[in-house]
């Protein structure tokens, strides 16, 4: 979907704008304003994904690029959207039964992470203006004023680092430009849709010194609407603002600097209760001493009778503060061009919800997270040999600071009467750092024959304390400060040959790693104490990028073969040493492998009529699993991993006599897909079909259009994530994704 080819006029021209950017692609001028709708040939994109700007249609590797138009014709808000667009991607908002509304669980070709805690990495990495994003919370980013988004399938672990071994994201942001201008929206809609955009442009010192601010305020109300105080949870409530400068104080330096901040105010994820458990040890016991006597039993009863209502009383909220700085300098040097990327960002996460979704005092947690991060990046990029050879050389520097605090309150009222004190309070402190140094060339052999290598050293480190204190005794468990490190090479191989001008073929191996890390709400101080290890993959894969019919026709494929060894598998298992509460516990749960492909195909058959067509299948298997892992079978699904991911667009272009009509269409589809590694029967969504629509009124010669849009027009219900505890604790609940929406938008440009 959106991939398009530029061709040479002007490449090397702005090669070095590029690389002053963040390093994602950027659209054509005309591509960026109204999308697909009006062309009469496949538009031209250009993408650093190798860190070196090239043509897409010539980088050998599986992308789905969006241009800013492509997000604006398919009214894509946030970085969740872009999922049913992207063969072989899931991008879920949440994680199962924790109350966070903005954390995000992102999957390529099966290879991804489900906790939010910082003590497990992500499997996909987040980029923004070129700065990693090392944790869900915050990663479900806010997209207004965006240049362009690619996604990049398979480990990227030369170029991009640890943590991409199911694939990297990287988001490049407007740049200051050279004229004043700018842009400002409303958009109102179904569940008081109440959104404002603002993006302003301003020259300060002719020809060296810019700027640019831009801001989004997005509220809406929820879809599940809680009984006891009739608030509504899966609601919106979010301010962000980004303000940038430019300084170009001599043709050959830039320097970009980049502030945001970002504030979210919200309830808790719309998570509802699926089934009770009564028999439950801990459950049948709280009933029979605490609930019942009290009159508030804890049982079937206690399930809201539809996915939209929530009986729960307890902590509904979910707030988020994230921002932070970024510099970008660039020299250029000749024929080389020196590269730095500096950063720091921070920040804070409290949520809380009643896991029991019930008015009985059964089960609530609450969170409060912060986190610290700095990092460096060097690169030095260039030609050589009568630019047949291009090389990036680079060195990274990073470090993270995270503190967690994790309040699991479990049958009150037990301790006085038995003893059982299961109300934990988790404290965790991760100091994180990682050092890398890389490289990686490409030499042209002939016109037409090329190979590509990268190599990349990777070191991390990590130093936990954590304790458990047991609430209601005011005892403390446990108290363990362990540290240990962990290190990876990640090669890179590749050979590409083009055909003609429009036809290239390639195929490339490429291995990934995900660093070891320790259990941050372990049970008992060996759990806590004993890390488990990296992960790798290594995947092989061969694919054609094609055009046609004078670029009006574009046909890509790629197939992969992905080898994933030490797999960490996050499992909820009863925890025996509480007398049958519940535990999380990240495992190394042994190898799998993952075969499949992705096709995509862009085709204009008449001016102004565009249809895109995207498909990913996978085949995912355990293949073995190690001695002491729990919950997982050799028959087990691999979570987050649908065999089938399809979607369908098109847009249309009609000319009338006071302007435009454009009308954009699509259909996605993903098929059955397990939530959960453990493969509960209630968290299995059977597959499942999404359609939206955009149309767009713009009139000829004027500063103004108008859009109607819907999502999930069919107003399906389907499973995002979710718990299974009922073997534990009793409970097992599910978040839904949003239901149909609608609305309008209205644009002003000056």
């Amino acid at each position: 979907m959106g991939n398009r080819r530029c061709g040479s006029r002007g490449l090397r021209e702005a090669a070095f704008a590029a690389l002053l950017s963040s390093g994602a692609a950027f659209a054509s001028p005309a591509a960026s304003a109204d999308g697909a709708a009006g062309q009469t040939v496949i538009e031209a994109i250009t993408v650093t994904a190798r860190k070196q700007p090239e043509q897409l249609q010539r980088t050998p590797i599986s992308i789905t690029a969006f241009t800013a138009g492509d997000l604006k014709s398919r009214n894509v808000e946030t970085l969740a959207d872009v999922a049913p667009l992207t063969p072989n991607l899931v991008f879920d908002r949440g994680t199962g039964d924790t109350g966070s509304s903005n954390t995000a669980q992102i999957f390529i070709r099966g290879v991804g992470q489900s906790d939010f805690l910082f003590t497990t990495d992500p499997g996909v990495g987040v980029y923004i203006d070129g700065v990693y994003l090392p944790t869900s919370i915050g990663a479900l980013t806010e997209l207004n004023d965006v240049a362009q988004i690619e996604v990049l399938k398979g480990p990227q672990g030369t170029l991009f680092g640890q943590n991409t071994i199911g694939g990297a994201i990287s988001i490049t942001t407007n740049e200051p430009a050279e004229t004043f201008g700018g842009t400002a929206a409303v958009e109102l809609g179904a569940y008081a849709r109440r959104n404002f955009f603002g993006v302003v442009n301003l020259p300060l010192v002719r020809d060296r010194l810019f700027a640019r601010l831009a801001f989004a305020s997005e509220n809406e109300d929820g879809y599940v609407t809680r009984t006891s105080d009739h608030t509504t949870e899966g609601d919106i409530d979010s301010q962000v603002v980004r303000g940038q400068l430019l300084w170009k104080p001599i043709s050959d330096f830039s320097l970009r600097l980049i502030g945001d901040y970002t504030q979210e105010r919200e309830h808790a994820i719309p998570e509802v209760e699926l089934a009770v458990n009564t028999a439950a040890p801990v459950l049948g016991l709280w009933n029979l001493l605490v609930g019942g006597p009290a009159g508030m039993p804890y049982t079937a009863a206690s399930v809201a009778p539809s996915p939209s209502q929530d009986n729960g009383t307890g902590p509904n909220f979910s707030h988020l503060t994230v921002g932070g700085f970024a510099g970008i300098a660039a020299w250029r040097l000749g024929d080389a061009t020196l590269k730095s990327i500096t950063s720091y960002r921070y920040q804070r996460a409290d949520f809380g919800i009643d896991s029991d979704h019930s008015a009985s005092d059964y089960v609530t947690q609450t969170v409060l997270d912060s986190q610290e991060q700095t990092s460096e990046e060097l690169q030095l990029l260039g030609k050589a040999f009568d630019d047949r050879l291009s090389y990036v050389l680079g060195a990274t520097y990073f470090h993270l600071t995270g503190r967690d605090t994790y309040n699991l309150d479990i049958a009150p009222g037990l301790y006085p009467l038995v003893g059982l004190d299961i109300n934990e309070l988790i404290y965790t402190h991760l100091d994180s750092s990682s050092y890398s140094g890389y490289g990686h060339i490409q030499y042209n052999i002939t016109d037409k024959l090329s190979i590509s290598a990268g190599l990349r050293y990777t070191y991390v480190d990590k130093a936990l304390d954590e304790s458990l204190r047991l609430l209601a005794s005011q005892l403390t468990k446990f108290a363990v400060s362990p540290t240990d490190d962990w290190h990876a090479l990640t090669p890179q191989a590749g050979l590409q040959y083009q055909w003609t001008p429009d036809v290239m073929t390639y195929a490339s191996a490429a291995r990934g790693f995900k660093a070891g890390g320790f259990n941050g709400r372990a049970s008992d101080s060996f759990i806590a104490s004993s890390p488990f290890n990296s992960e790798y993959v290594w995947t092989y894969e061969a694919g054609a990028k094609t055009e046609w019919l004078d670029h009006r026709l574009l046909v890509d494929a790629a197939a992969f073969y992905s080898d994933y060894t030490d797999m960490q598998l996050l499992t909820v298992v009863p925890d025996t040493t509480t007398g049958g509460a519940v535990a999380a516990i990240v495992q190394n749960a042994g190898k799998a492998r993952i075969d499949g492909f992705e096709f995509q195909s862009t085709v204009i058959p008449a001016a102004g009529l565009r249809l895109d067509l995207g498909l990913g299948y996978l085949d995912a298997a355990y293949t073995a699993l190690a001695a002491n892992v729990t919950g997982i079978t050799l028959h087990s699904r691999l979570p987050k991993a649908p065999k089938w991911t399809l979607t369908l667009g098109g847009d249309y272009r009609w000319l009338i006599p006071t302007g435009s009509l454009d009308v954009r269409t699509d259909l996605s589809y993903r098929s059955a897909v397990q939530e959960v590694s453990n493969n509960s029967p209630l968290l299995f969504q059977p597959g499942y079909w999404l359609l939206s629509t955009n149309i767009r009124y713009r009139r000829t010669d004027a500063p103004w259009s108008v859009a109607l849009y819907g999502s999930n027009l069919t107003d399906t219900r389907y499973m995002t994530n979710g718990l299974d505890a009922l073997s534990s604790i009793g409970i097992a609940g599910a978040t839904y994704g949003r239901p149909r929406e609608y609305g309008v938008r209205f644009d002003y440009e000056f």
